[in-house]
């Protein structure tokens, strides 16, 4: 999901990159809770008939749900934030801010190592380089790529997205 707050000239402003939630967290817990509880009636269905011994299975498959869950769930709230000013930019992920003079910053296009990949947007200058947008599908990528032109910011160098099918 991109979000762009831009001034009227779209040479400045802010860029939100965030992925694609299908689900609440909400949602997602209630999820993991209804799987837990067809679990627990299933594990006290066997230990009932005499099959016992299935009763760790079911808390150690509960438990790696739990633990897959924890780190979708963290994944999906990370997001970047691209601060474009008039001499600088920004690059805000979790904690981590990196700051380009906007004169020497150049975004650069990659392309995909795998034929199901999107191309990898990347900002580049005096010595940093940051992926921007690695959750984001295809369609999301050339939105961004669009707006990144849009700013006036230029690219290092860019291939073709033609694929051949």
């Amino acid at each position: 999901m991109i979000r762009a707050m831009m001034t009227s000239d779209g040479h400045c402003g802010r860029i939100l990159i965030a992925p694609n939630r299908s689900m609440s967290t909400r949602g997602n817990v209630q999820m993991l809770a209804a799987v837990f509880l067809v679990s627990l009636i299933l594990g006290v269905g066997f230990a009932i008939a005499g099959a016992w011994v299935t009763l760790p299975f079911f808390l150690l498959e509960f438990i790696l749900l739990s633990v897959a869950m924890y780190w979708l769930l963290k994944r999906l709230h990370s997001h970047q934030l691209v601060v474009i000013g008039p001499s600088k930019i920004v690059v805000a992920h979790w904690h981590c801010r990196v700051v380009l003079n906007r004169d020497q910053a150049r975004f650069l296009v990659e392309a995909p190592q795998r034929f199901t990949d999107p191309p990898r947007l990347l900002i580049a200058g005096e010595g940093h380089s940051i992926n921007l947008g690695t959750f984001l599908n295809e369609r999301e990528n050339s939105v961004l790529q669009q707006l990144l032109r849009e700013t006036g910011l230029r690219s290092i160098h860019e291939f073709p997205c033609q694929r051949e099918f």
